[in-house]
């Protein structure tokens, strides 16, 4: 007889999609996750300490998600540290430890199963469930779709394809301009002894909507003695700066005008690239475009260059021989 499969019941399937959802939550939330090896096999880890600050960041929505299953207060961290032991022992989560290689490392890459499954604060831990969404699936064919339609690039119509060099230069413009704008203000409020950041997750590593999370950070420096003087040497550069654009202001203008033409000058150079053409309009052949001579080639041109010269030679003596008979004749 053919074995049944085993079934799970729907208040398991359930309490699943629960913690799941939970574990979702807490990875948007903003909790940091690295790579490791086990045994050959690679996981997804965080640290103990990230996972108190995530929780006790957003209590009220924890026990909202897990107020079937879990209804002890979370108030402190010795309180996450229960969360943590309940999911350890539900085979939610699981505890690793480094392998001795690895223990001068706050992000070891190699790891394994720590015998003692039990919550500590310094601790290493992984999610046993896949917490994949179920749209997760239709990303994945998204993406297989916009490999396979950037293999094909070079068939595209011209018209799409300048729109997309068209929408990624003004893109990449945008991105520098924040960039550029980030720092300014940063290097501006610095001098007041504050830091303030445009998009500090800007470059963590970090998904990329959670890279514009949180819009702006601001907090009191905390400078010493070095500080203060780097902060005046900055404040003098500031004032000198400023003095000379009020002396010139034409820089200003000067400083905008090569911007926009090397803005336009780019796009420019980016649709003669793709129509296959020179910066002079000529037509270039797309076959041999950018391929190397081989010496044979540069044989037979030296040759027809050298053929060439001497036929001008002798033409040229042949003018100059019949000019001096001319003037003999005369």
């Amino acid at each position: 007889m053919a074995k049944e499969k085993p079934t799970i019941s729907p208040e398991v399937l359930k309490k699943m999609e629960a913690y799941q959802e939970f574990i979702r939550f807490v990875q948007k939330a903003g909790l940091k996750q690295k790579e490791a090896t086990c045994y050959n096999k690679r996981i997804i880890y965080f640290r103990s300490e990230q996972f108190a600050e995530v929780i006790l960041n957003n209590k009220e929505k924890v026990t909202s998600l897990l107020n079937e299953y879990y209804s002890s207060p979370i108030e402190t961290t010795d309180d996450v540290m229960k969360l943590l032991d309940s999911l350890l022992s539900q085979g939610v989560a699981i505890r690793f430890e480094k392998e001795e290689s690895q223990m001068k490392l706050k992000y070891p890459k190699l790891l394994e199963i720590c015998k003692d499954q039990k919550a500590i604060l310094k601790g290493i831990y992984s999610w046993r469930l896949n917490t994949a969404a179920p749209s997760s699936k239709y990303y994945s064919i998204l993406i297989i779709g916009g490999v396979a339609a950037i293999a094909l690039f070079p068939v595209w119509p011209l018209t799409l394809k300048l729109w997309i060099f068209y929408i990624s230069l003004y893109l990449l413009t945008f991105m520098l301009a924040i960039i550029a704008i980030r720092v300014v203000a940063f290097f501006i409020l610095r001098l007041l002894g504050i830091e303030f950041w445009i998009f500090p997750n800007l470059f963590a590593d970090v998904g990329v909507k959670e890279s514009f999370v949180p819009f702006i950070t601001c907090k009191r420096s905390q400078d010493g003695l070095a500080g203060y003087l780097f902060r005046l040497a900055g404040l003098l550069l500031t004032i000198f700066f400023v003095y000379r654009l009020y002396q010139e202001p034409e820089m200003i203008r000067e400083y905008r005008d090569m911007g926009t033409e090397s803005f336009f000058d780019v796009m420019e150079w980016g649709r003669l690239k793709l129509e296959g053409k020179s910066s002079d309009n000529a037509t270039v052949p797309l076959k041999g475009k950018g391929k190397i001579p081989s010496l044979r080639d540069i044989i037979k041109e030296e040759v027809s260059n050298e053929t060439v010269q001497e036929e001008d030679s002798a033409s040229t003596g042949s003018n100059n021989a019949q000019a001096a008979d001319d003037s003999d004749d005369i």
